[in-house]
């Protein structure tokens, strides 16, 4: 799912297929992604995570923020695909591998630091943003223009 992620948006885009429906939805898609991964590496992975609760208790409270903060300035959710929240799908997939092979802890801390920063972000669009829109990739393609 995470490799059709790369795929699809860009193919709706060259295709001017583009919308804020399929933005929601493809929105809606990775969350529901990281929730599965969360959770499968919780259940599979216990005795690795158990020290890191804190860490995971922060990037869900942070992702709850984003989520609360744009629905409570327009009234509906975000679908931003930012850049930090692409490469925080790619740490998570490569954490969930490495905590599955016992490898390190290192790469889930690196994929949960930077899901806070990209759910901080989020925040801070939102802040800059006047309107609801779509496809921000980072705070700083917007900054300039407002």
């Amino acid at each position: 799912m995470i490799a059709t992620d790369l795929v699809d948006g860009p193919i709706a885009r060259r295709l001017k297929q583009r919308s804020d429906i399929g933005a929601h939805l493809d929105s809606v898609a990775d969350v529901v992604l990281n929730a599965c991964l969360l959770a499968g590496v919780l259940i599979l992975c216990w005795d690795l995570l158990r020290d890191e609760l804190l860490l995971i208790g922060a990037a869900v409270a942070s992702y709850g923020l984003s989520l609360s903060f744009g629905f409570r300035k327009f009234g509906r959710f975000l679908a931003y695909h930012t850049d930090v929240a692409k490469l925080t799908q790619w740490l998570a997939a490569f954490a969930a591998v490495s905590l599955i092979l016992e490898w390190s802890e290192w790469p889930f801390r690196v994929a949960a630091i930077s899901a806070i920063l990209g759910n901080l972000e989020a925040v801070a669009i939102t802040s800059v943003l006047t309107i609801w829109q779509t496809d921000v990739s980072t705070l700083f393609r917007i900054w300039p223009t407002r």
